[in-house]
């Protein structure tokens, strides 16, 4: 087609299968993008890409087409289970009979604002994640970018309503599972932090800055379990618990037998469920917590016991503990650390959060073990997530041979 009318020119090449804006690939186009724009709801969106060269390209891997899809599947499997700890965010199922080949994800934002779905996009955007909404108008799949279909745009509140927060992810063939937990790292560490509250204080209902004994702290968590899971996700620890569980995937194979110290209502088990590490052990103080976890599959096991106490599994147990928000305020005593030591495998990981406000009542005792070459630090991290104090995740490595022998 031969024109000099700029509008015939914008519509042949929109018509030719101009999908989203490829229109700008176009040599010979009109250089007007807002005529392309204004076009594109009146003109039918043909995907043409399929060409000689892309049919060369494609023949020879048509072999291979069963393995590519199997392996799709397990990419988008495995993302999948990353978000599944999010409860703010819903994944469609697919129907049995249906044969997927998945090349991208869609999921759905839950409870959040036109504002929070837009900072959502932003944010992820700035961080090299390309996530389009399905209900924006920026989006060929808008239905009210269809005017083609109809004379009068219909008024679809239920449409609307999913849509506004549907979510597209392209998962290339070329991302492999580190990418992949990358990408589910950074969805989840945006995400908690829009959801933080926008509150001066971390614990509406208080926190306890020194306990005097051992019945004070099972009592102050056998009260708060009811409601800890909100109030953590109001304050974005959840973003603190997040980071921990992506953090350790450097450290831990996807088989180490991990202790959950101070497991409370499993919101850490759940983050490190989410990455594949879910050979987990919980251990708590609270019977009231524990007994909320029993049927939610997030633990392997789950000990009621007393730190500070002789615990009841056998030396050189587990590949990795984990504990946050539990050796901090004089909850626990400080010769806990030599039943840690003990239970923990030589070669082992302790990573443990410790709050900085605490000028450093349990980093000391730490830094003394490190000298007598029973642990080595192997990684250290301020980590800033609540208004009230801050936090500083510590990697611990036990020594394979121990100098100091641990007190019977």
């Amino acid at each position: 087609i031969a024109t000099n009318n700029p509008q015939l020119a914008a519509y042949c090449i929109l018509a030719a299968g101009s999908y989203e804006k490829l229109y700008k690939k176009h040599l010979a186009r009109p250089l007007d993008d807002n005529l392309f724009e204004e076009l594109k709801p009146h003109v039918p969106n043909f995907s043409l890409r399929m060409s000689n060269l892309t049919a060369a390209v494609l023949r020879p891997q048509i072999k291979h087409l069963e393995q590519k899809i199997s392996q799709g599947i397990e990419r988008y499997d495995h993302l999948v289970e990353i978000l599944s700890s999010v409860r703010n965010i819903y994944i469609p199922s697919h129907e049995d009979k249906v044969k997927r080949a998945p090349d991208s994800l869609q999921f759905n934002l839950l409870g959040l604002t036109s504002k929070q779905v837009d900072k959502f996009v932003e944010h992820t955007h700035e961080r090299g994640l390309a996530i389009q909404i399905f209900g924006k108008g920026d989006n060929s799949r808008y239905y009210k970018n269809w005017q083609y279909s109809f004379t009068e745009t219909p008024i679809l509140e239920k449409t609307e309503a999913i849509i506004s927060s549907a979510c597209d992810l392209r998962l290339p063939s070329s991302f492999d599972f580190d990418d992949l937990n990358l990408i589910g790292y950074i969805i989840k560490d945006v995400l908690y932090n829009i959801l933080r509250k926008d509150d001066d204080q971390d614990y509406p209902t208080g926190l306890t800055d020194y306990f005097e004994n051992i019945e004070e702290v099972r009592g102050k968590y056998d009260t708060w379990v009811s409601f800890y899971d909100q109030e953590h996700y109001d304050n974005g620890w959840t973003v603190l618990l997040n980071h921990i569980a992506y953090t350790l995937l450097s450290y831990l194979k996807k088989d180490a037998l991990i202790l959950d110290i101070g497991c409370g209502t499993g919101l850490l088990g759940r983050e490190l469920n989410s990455y594949g590490l879910k050979n987990l052990q919980g251990l708590d103080i609270s019977p009231k917590s524990l007994d909320l976890l029993k049927d939610q599959g997030i633990y392997n096991g789950l000990q009621l016991e007393e730190l500070g106490e002789t615990l009841s599994f056998a030396d050189n147990t587990f590949d990795a503990l984990v504990s946050t928000g539990v050796f901090t305020r004089n909850q626990v005593p400080l010769e806990s650390f030599e039943e840690l030591i003990r239970i923990l495998k030589p070669g082992g990981i302790f990573a443990v959060v410790l709050r900085v406000e605490d000028n450093d009542l349990y980093y000391n005792p730490i830094k003394n073990y490190c000298a007598m070459k029973m642990w080595q630090e192997v990684f250290k991290e301020r980590i800033t997530v609540l208004r009230s104090c801050n936090h500083e995740l510590v990697i611990l490595r036990k020594e394979s041979i121990l100098s100091v022998p641990l007190r019977k």
